[in-house]
């Protein structure tokens, strides 16, 4: 199985875009998602990409492809690796039998979407997404200046018009062919990972 998971309002790793994909004989599957916390019940780490990408890496039994650990050479928000090469290894994993991906990087989707079989849009509001953030609090060892530049980051994702925009992922997502789901609130994100029956 191989999905992908996008995000409205996201950022590096708080509320993002998951993949998972693979290619199980003739059968390409894969996801993309969100973020796993100790303790599931606590909801207010419980909103994003990378919970949910863990959630169905865990739930699944796939290997996780967070796009953060393969863009940036160090330190997120640091140097980020050529895009090149990060293209190549992302289209790489993506080639795999099975696999779980996560991510906001617009300009990577090309690399992994086709072999896709499952497209997760969370589209959460941005309020909502810097409430989580704030909670979970610095991750990944950078600066509190970088913190504060991903505050401001997640805050311009509506009205940006880069590749890692609302936009682009919007017209990602309405270019898909695949099996879609959109995830608007905590507890779509909760039914979709399994953790509530309502």
């Amino acid at each position: 199985m191989r999905t992908a998971l996008l995000p409205a309002d996201f950022r590096w790793e708080h509320c993002d875009l998951r993949s998972v994909g693979g290619n199980k004989g003739n059968e390409h599957s894969g996801v993309l998602a969100a973020q796993a916390d100790a303790n599931p019940h606590n909801r207010q780490w419980r909103l994003g990409k990378t919970w949910l990408g863990d959630q169905l890496s865990s739930r699944l039994s796939l290997p996780l492809v967070r796009l953060d650990d393969v863009y940036w050479a160090g330190t997120y928000g640091a140097e980020g690796r050529p895009k090149d090469e990060v293209f190549r290894d992302v289209h790489d994993r993506a080639s795999k039998d099975a696999w779980v991906m996560e991510g906001v990087y617009g300009w990577l989707l090309p690399a992994a979407l086709p072999r896709a079989t499952e497209f997760v849009f969370i589209d959460l509001p941005v309020a909502e997404c810097l409430t989580n953030l704030r909670s979970r609090g610095n991750q990944g060892g950078g600066s509190q200046a970088s913190f504060q530049t991903m505050l401001d980051w997640v805050s311009e994702y509506p009205n940006r018009s880069n590749s890692n925009s609302r936009l682009t992922h919007q017209r990602l997502w309405d270019q898909f062919v695949g099996k879609k789901d959109l995830l608007t609130s905590r507890e779509e994100l909760d039914r979709y990972a399994g953790l509530s029956n309502t």
